[in-house]
């Protein structure tokens, strides 16, 4: 915990738990020897007379104790915890709570030797991420996006460019930190060089772009290997392919190979000849410092080094050309 733990003995419970109610009258003979403090995960009216007592309605204390079953009986010294038993187990809490044979034999001599506890409300499903996100050390390190003021996240996230207009998930942290518990790699952890930018992509990438994929938090091993597999720099290629990239491209040719597949392809139009000329169309786009050059073979054809957003321009929407792969000219 980032505070000091109380000394004396923590107890951990739920008042939905029968164990619990079976050690709750217990708990009165443990503040009378010494400090207590007792954390309740569901209720308030649990133990309610004893001073010590705490309604965990955040699970705070719950999950940055560690808790997983209930009860759970800690003993702290200077600090630091020494012990720790869950459930009941009458030689267990008698040797941590230091009362010996005399625990509970005034209560009820016929107290069970030993009787299961109940899971703690923190491990209910999706209560663990969420405590994490609010109290633990998880941070993601991708800039965060505040879509809350839109009337619908998923076209919210058309609207930015994040899908060709196929429904996504949206991306919120707790989902993200849901995707990453499909791996044990660090979040931080960079995959690879991702064209067309050749810029790193981290394991928590990954993670955002399967979440939006509708991907499961199992598929993320696949998902790694396939990334880490296509940007392998060594690709196993047929070995009449091979040497014939090793003729054109000589000994380096797999570097060669991984650097145009990485780099970002050129972008073809055609142009309207009905309504200009390809010299008219290569000016007008000069003056919107937008490089274009003559396609080798295609006439009608202009070659943009980048894929810039050409379709935005008046030019475009007037009809002055279109998108087209010379190959398709």
């Amino acid at each position: 915990m980032k505070t000091p733990l109380p000394d004396g003995l923590i107890v951990v419970a739920k008042a939905d738990c029968p164990t619990c109610r079976l050690v709750e009258p217990l708990l009165a003979e443990l503040a009378q020897a010494g400090p207590l403090t007792v954390y309740v995960q569901d209720s308030t009216n649990y133990a309610s007379n004893l001073s010590g007592t705490h309604f965990d309605e955040t699970l705070e204390y719950s999950w940055r104790l560690g808790t997983e079953f209930v009860p759970t009986l800690i003993r702290v010294a200077n600090g630091i915890e020494i012990a720790r038993t869950y459930g009941w187990h009458k030689d267990e809490w008698r040797a941590i709570t230091g009362l010996g044979a005399s625990l509970g034999q005034t209560l009820d001599p016929a107290l069970p030797d030993m009787r299961p506890g109940c899971g703690s409300k923190t491990l209910e499903p999706g209560i663990a991420e969420r405590l994490e996100l609010a109290f633990g050390d998880f941070k993601l390190q991708s800039r965060h996006i505040d879509i809350s003021g839109a009337d619908d996240a998923i076209e919210a996230c058309y609207e930015r460019g994040w899908s060709d207009g196929l429904p996504v998930v949206p991306p919120t942290p707790l989902r993200v930190l849901r995707m990453l518990k499909g791996t044990r790699r660090a979040a931080h952890e960079i995959v690879g060089l991702m064209p067309p930018d050749l810029l790193p992509c981290t394991v928590e990438k990954v993670a955002i772009n399967a979440v939006m994929a509708g991907c499961k938090p199992e598929y993320m091993p696949v998902l790694l290997a396939a990334l880490e597999a296509a940007n392998d720099a060594s690709p196993q290629l047929p070995d009449f392919l091979s040497s014939e990239l090793g003729r054109s491209f000589g000994k380096d040719w797999q570097v060669e190979t991984r650097a145009l597949l990485q780099s970002r392809a050129p972008l073809d139009i055609r142009v309207n000849l009905l309504s200009a000329f390809p010299v008219a169309v290569q000016a007008a786009l000069a003056d919107l410092s937008i490089k274009a050059e003559p396609t080798p073979f295609a006439s009608a054809g202009l070659r943009l080094a980048i894929g810039d957003d050409i379709q935005a321009l008046d030019i475009f929407k007037e009809g002055a050309f279109e998108i087209q792969d010379e190959g398709s000219q």
